[in-house]
């Protein structure tokens, strides 16, 4: 399990936080599955339908763990995958 300190800053209680999921799948039941089972886990999760939506969720704003369908409409999950690391 993926857990993080709060920033470097915080050194006197580093409280314990979960990371940031953001989950791309075309399948509606798959989106809903997999965010219900990391909430109850703690972490903070968003989905997307595509790698599109998903693209625009992280820019700014990307997230610890990216979990990606590989084929789906629109943009597919290597193509997602491949943004991701020119952005990063």
């Amino acid at each position: 399990m993926y857990e993080q300190t709060a920033s470097p800053e915080n050194t006197t209680n580093p409280a314990k936080v979960k990371a940031r999921i953001v989950v791309a799948d075309d399948e509606p039941r798959i989106l809903r599955w997999m965010q219900k089972a990391l909430e109850a886990e703690g972490y903070s999760v968003e989905t997307a339908q595509d790698g599109k939506v998903a693209l625009e969720k992280m820019r700014g704003n990307p997230p610890d763990i990216l979990v990606t369908d590989l084929m789906m409409p629109v943009m597919d999950g290597i193509e997602l995958s491949s943004h991701c690391l020119k952005d990063s």
